[in-house]
């Protein structure tokens, strides 16, 4: 084993030596065996070569060897390079986009010993000139990712700061190109992809990737879209863990992440926040349930590889905490609380709900009979199932009945939308008599449906019969099942009018088909 006391010569030429910390760098990030190297390099050499990059074109290869010399505690100059380098910036004469990034790259390097650095960096945002090198270096995505790091941490709204020189060029080409995300293509484009990777590879290797992203997310307009593409980048590459916490998921999901990411991208989140039940045990640890982001309680009972009973009961214990009106809400929104309840029941989770859900559910249902109330298309399937989220066997029973009776109430106004929701429910209401010794459905919902001309209605009733075709032969009032067939009789027999379409003329001939 070699002893970190016995000392090898590194190269003593200025250049050589450079190369050297470059090649030690690459070879050996990890810092195992730099403590074994010693070199008799002239500091001052070192800061001349360095400026000379400036006029000769910069070799990258010196930007990768500053962390090497500053660990060797050289004291190198480095005012010179830095004052040189911003100064060449700072003209409106062209340079080549490797100068830009080898200035802009070992500055970022370099503030990390020299304080002027951050101030000559900055300088370079307020008038115009960063603006005006994206501009001239705009076909070189590494070169434009760069000007990008630098104009975003010191203009985090990505407003134009300048119009001097071409700046108004270079910030029409971040919103034209870079920020630009296509409606036709429902993407951004490559280029613009291309400086999101060299973008994002910039602020990990600067260790600015747990500040950038969301000041300018929360800051700008403009490249809000971007941004949102590169955090989903630092995700999908496995970095949440180094810019995202537990208390950022949860105070951020309405804000950012339920509208901004893709699904996939929040399933990697997820995983990724939760290893270990980090993010549950903030969760219960730290929060109440907020019914506002029960979408994100979703997430994580979805997450297949972690599994939580007491998580699960303290997304029960919320639901179940939730009073009439926060119910009424959710099923008028569909909300994401509904939305919740329904994923625990699918999983065959009882999540034994009270008279307050059943109150809420009754009143929607009162609700759809009288205004243009919209249910979510993905929730229909479920609507009719919902009463199987409460806890006792009566409160189904009551609230079966109570949906019969409005459809009863309802004069045939009853809407396709309603069918399609309760519609079940009403033929298990009427079939399993829980409109208990009322058998007057077909006085009070066939006949008025009938002569209301509601289609959607006949068509149900038409469901109905031919399900159960000795349905009317029990029903106890018969003069009514007579009036009702004699209507039907009257209706399939007209011809078609404003009053009686076609469609009403068979639906009566095929319901008298039934019963008769």
């Amino acid at each position: 084993m070699l002893n970190s006391e016995v000392k090898i010569d590194a190269p003593k030429d200025a250049h050589s030596y450079i190369l050297f910390c470059s090649y030690l760098l690459e070879n050996d990030p990890h810092q195992n065996y730099w403590n074994y190297f010693a070199s008799s390099v002239v500091d001052s050499e070192l800061g001349s070569r360095y400026v000379s990059q400036i006029e000769e074109g910069f070799d990258e290869r010196y930007q990768l060897a500053i962390d090497v010399i500053n660990y060797q505690k050289i004291a190198v100059d480095w005012n010179p390079f830095i004052e040189q380098g911003i100064e060449k910036l700072q003209q409106f004469q062209s340079r080549s986009p490797e100068l830009v990034i080898g200035i802009l790259s070992t500055c970022a390097q370099l503030e990390k010993v020299n304080k002027e650095v951050n101030k000559r960096l900055k300088g370079l945002v307020q008038p115009g000139y960063i603006l005006h090198l994206i501009h001239e270096v705009r076909k070189v995505p590494e070169a434009v990712a760069w000007c990008l790091f630098i104009y975003l941490r010191f203009q985090p709204s990505a407003a134009i700061t300048a119009t001097q020189g071409h700046a108004q060029n270079g910030f029409d080409f971040l919103n034209n190109t870079v920020f630009n995300f296509s409606d036709d293509s429902n993407d951004f484009s490559a280029e613009s992809k291309k400086v999101a990777e060299m973008f994002l590879r910039i602020i990990v290797q600067e260790n600015y990737l747990d500040d950038l992203l969301f000041k300018v997310w929360e800051q700008s307009d403009n490249a809000k879209e971007w941004i949102s593409y590169c955090i989903e980048l630092a995700i999908n590459q496995g970095l949440s863990t180094q810019f995202i916490i537990p208390w950022e998921v949860v105070n951020r999901w309405q804000q950012f992440y339920r509208n901004s990411l893709t699904d996939n991208v929040l399933k990697v989140l997820i995983s990724e926040q939760n290893q270990d039940g980090k993010l549950v045990a903030y969760l219960i640890g730290e929060t109440e349930f907020d019914p506002s982001i029960s979408d994100l309680y979703c997430q994580i009972n979805e997450e297949t590889n972690y599994d939580s009973p007491e998580f699960i009961v303290w997304c029960l214990s919320g639901l179940q905490s939730l009073d009439e009106a926060s119910w009424q809400n959710q099923l008028k929104t569909s909300g994401v609380s509904l939305r919740l309840a329904i994923n625990l029941n699918e999983r065959n989770i009882d999540v034994d709900l009270d008279q307050r859900f059943s109150d809420a559910y009754a009143e929607h249902a009162n609700l759809m009979l009288t205004k243009n109330l919209k249910v979510d298309e993905d929730l229909i399937e479920h609507w009719q199932k919902l009463p199987d989220l409460l806890k006792e066997d009566y409160a189904r029973s009551v609230l079966h009945k109570k949906i019969v009776d409005k459809a009863l109430e309802a004069n045939g106004t009853i809407s396709s939308m309603y069918f399609e929701l309760y519609g079940s429910m009403i033929k298990d209401g009427i079939i399993g008599g829980t409109t208990g010794n009322r058998y007057d459905y077909v006085l009070r919902l066939f006949t008025p449906l009938l002569n209301s001309n509601n289609v959607d209605g006949l068509n149900w009733i038409y469901e109905l019969l031919d399900e159960n075709p000795t349905l009317l032969a029990t029903y106890s009032e018969k003069d009514e099942v007579y009036d009702f067939k004699t209507r039907l009789k009257s209706k399939a027999d007209a011809e078609e009018s404003s009053n009686t379409s076609a469609e009403i003329v068979e639906l009566s001939e095929a319901i008298l088909n039934i019963i008769s």
